[in-house]
C-alpha cells in the first residue's frame, strides 16, 4: 500500500516536472 502511494507520487511529480520544464519555470526543469 505504501509502495503504491509512493509510486503514484513519483508519477505525479514526474508529470508535473515535465510539464513545468516545457514551460521553462519548473523546479525539476532539466532533471530528466
Amino acid at each position: 500500500m505504501a509502495l503504491m502511494a509512493l509510486f503514484m507520487l513519483r508519477v505525479i511529480v514526474h508529470v508535473q516536472g515535465a510539464t513545468s520544464g516545457m514551460a521553462g519555470d519548473g523546479p525539476d526543469r532539466g532533471k530528466d
